[in-house]
Parts: C-alpha cells; sequence; structure tokens
C-alpha cells in the first residue's frame, strides 16, 4: 500500500511539473518576440463612418516593449460602447444597426484599445424643393433624357405643372413652371413622342 501511495505521489509531481514545462513552452500570448510584453493595442480603422445594415472590419494590433508589432484580431476581445448603434464580432466585423456613435473596444488581458464608428440612416435628411401653389400630386421620370431621375409635381393652386430635373445623386435643380390650364390634380408620365 505504501508503494502504491509513493507511486501515485510520484505521479502527481511529473505531472505538475510537466504541467509547469508546458505552461513555459507555450508562453503568454501577450509577449511579442522574446517575451517582451505587450505595451499598447491600435485599430484600424481608427474612425470610420458605415450606414445602417452595413458591416466594416477592424484590425487589431498589438505594439510590444522590443518595437515589434503582431495582429491580434482575433485574440483581443472586441466590445461596442452601444450595442443598440452597432455591434462587433469576435473577428472584428462591426455592423451598423442604427444612427449613432458608438466606441469600439479591443481589449486583451489590462491591455486596450478603441476607435469611433459612426452609423448614419440609410436615407438622408429631408430636404423641400419649391414648387407652385398648392402642389397636388407628384410623378419621376427622365424628361430630359440625361439618364437621371426628375420630378414633374402638378400645382393646383398655380395651374402650373413644375419640373425640377434631378442630378443623379438625390439633388434636385430649382423648379422650371410651365402653364397648363386651371387646377391640375394629376400627372402622367410617358414617351409621348417616340
Amino acid at each position: 500500500m505504501t508503494n502504491l501511495k509513493n507511486a501515485v505521489r510520484s505521479l502527481r509531481i511529473i505531472f505538475a511539473l510537466g504541467g509547469l514545462a508546458l505552461l513555459g513552452a507555450c508562453g503568454n500570448a501577450a509577449q511579442g518576440t522574446d517575451s517582451s510584453p505587450l505595451q499598447s493595442i491600435s485599430i484600424t480603422p481608427a474612425a470610420v463612418t458605415i450606414t445602417a445594415a452595413q458591416t466594416r472590419q477592424f484590425t487589431a494590433t498589438g505594439q510590444y516593449d522590443d518595437g515589434t508589432s503582431a495582429t491580434l484580431t482575433t485574440q483581443v476581445t472586441w466590445s461596442s460602447s452601444n450595442a443598440a448603434i452597432a455591434t462587433i464580432n469576435a473577428q472584428g466585423i462591426a455592423t451598423g444597426i442604427t444612427s449613432g456613435a458608438v466606441t469600439i473596444t479591443a481589449k486583451f488581458g489590462p491591455i486596450s484599445g478603441s476607435a469611433t464608428l459612426t452609423v448614419t440612416s440609410q436615407f438622408s435628411a429631408a430636404v423641400n424643393y419649391g414648387a407652385g401653389t398648392n402642389p397636388f400630386a407628384v410623378a419621376t421620370g427622365d424628361f430630359d433624357k440625361d439618364g437621371k431621375v426628375d420630378l414633374a409635381v402638378a400645382n393646383n393652386g398655380s395651374a402650373n405643372i413644375s419640373i425640377l430635373r434631378g442630378t443623379g445623386m438625390g439633388i434636385f435643380g430649382a423648379a422650371t413652371n410651365v402653364a397648363v390650364g386651371s387646377s391640375p390634380q394629376s400627372i402622367a408620365v410617358g414617351d409621348f413622342n417616340g
């Protein structure tokens, strides 16, 4: 029985020493070459804007005491300061949810780095364009054959139609008014002359 106890004790010591040797061989991921400690983490891009539902890859780079650096993107813990605005997964891919700004953080032990992510809506703010009096109906078409969408507005109160030429970037020029008779209430679009 004593021999059995001694054998078990010897095995425990061997396993303990083997475990320490294994830990020493693996090293610490927070150390660079020659066991240099991690000093800081930088994130690229440092500041970026995306729209809701769009994604963006972030990269974490560790800077070490000995002047070396290494990519740590999949080794850090990523977080967003507000998951209702944007989320980020373990691979550093952020997804915009709704308009706002968040701080994206990459953390490895006590060391962290951060970046700014701004999420905008998929639509720009509303822009009001002038037309005639009491606009009643609107239609779209390429009225000047430039390949860009234009607007036509039937103005019931001013007895005309306003044509607003598009720039192709969601912006329209000033209205050109064409008299059409009293109280237009609708408008139709088509290629009437071939």
